[in-house]
């Protein structure tokens, strides 16, 4: 009867646990599309106000940086392994990446515009990323709270940059006193959001690898250590540098277990040394020496008898 009621605890906590990683789940999904939202009104702002002799291109953000990205898109439509367009030089083609060349793939098969990619990338890369960071802490932090204030802050916090660009308006600055906290978009997960979803997208295959890692470490699966490792080739074929910090964490990681293993072997290896020492029975020249003084007391008084 203990046991039943027990069995009917531990199901219901089950159940309960269940219920609340679906509501978490949802509002998550709910938040996402929000900032999805939220991240297009440049876009439809731009669209809105463009004058009628000009037409908005889809690029709020680093015209460069995106024109490149839309240039292997387009490169990817007529063939897998492309040549270098940064330079007026002809080239052997020798440049690959996953990503451009399915977008390319799809533009080709669909006729989707280059701006209509870039916005297919947003709904793929927001999502990917959000439930991918989630799910990771989930793993790492112990209380639900902490949780959500974690994801919060890496989805909506972008650091100080907006303090330098106050800065730069009431002291009269021509330019921002530290421009990278602004400009660079890799740590800023809103403004990759806006304008650079191949970075979240590349982040949602770092945290899951890890994640993954991390699974394949509690349980000892290794389906675990293959599923990381096929997103790590996926990667390495889209952002390639992003490698780097898996090589880096991981690697290190594995390299300090490795020699606290040894220095663990090695320890237990000398107690049991030592044991073995203590345990082994008295030399026969130490039981020889023993019985000695006693051989020669019953000879002397042997001899004395006589």
């Amino acid at each position: 009867m203990l046991q039943s009621s027990t069995s009917r605890i531990s199901a219901s906590s089950h159940t309960t646990s269940l219920s609340i990683a679906r509501r978490d789940y949802l509002l998550l999904a709910l938040s996402i599309i929000g900032l999805l939202a939220l991240t297009s009104l440049p876009y439809l702002y731009g669209s809105l106000s463009s004058p009628i002799d000009r037409r908005f291109m889809g690029i709020v953000s680093d015209v460069p940086d995106t024109a490149q990205y839309f240039s292997w898109l387009r490169a990817h439509q007529q063939a897998l392994i492309v040549s270098n367009l940064m330079t007026p030089e002809p080239n052997q083609p020798a440049f690959f990446n996953l990503l451009w060349f399915g977008l390319g793939r799809l533009a080709l098969s669909t006729g989707m515009s280059m701006a209509a990619c870039l916005q297919l990338l947003r709904l793929v890369a927001g999502p990917a990323f959000g439930f991918a960071l989630f799910w990771l802490y989930g793993l790492l932090a112990e209380d639900r709270r902490e949780r959500w204030l974690a994801t919060a802050l890496v989805l909506l916090g972008g650091g100080v940059g907006w303090v330098w660009v106050v800065e730069k308006y009431l002291s009269g600055r021509d330019g921002l006193l530290y421009p990278l906290d602004v400009q660079v978009a890799e740590p800023n997960a809103f403004f990759s959001l806006i304008g650079f979803p191949h970075f979240l997208l590349a982040a949602a295959l770092l945290l899951a690898i890890m994640g993954l890692f991390l699974v394949g470490e509690r349980t000892g699966r290794m389906r675990f250590y293959g599923l990381a490792a096929l997103l790590a080739l996926m990667l390495g074929l889209q952002h390639a540098y992003d490698l780097i910090t898996i090589y880096a964490v991981l690697g290190s990681y594995l390299l300090l277990r490795w020699c606290s293993r040894r220095i663990l072997a090695a320890g237990s290896g000398a107690v049991r040394q030592r044991r073995r020492l203590h345990a082994q029975p008295a030399a026969p020249a130490d039981r020889l020496g023993a019985a000695a003084p006693a051989g020669l007391c019953r000879a002397a008084g042997a001899m004395a008898a006589a």
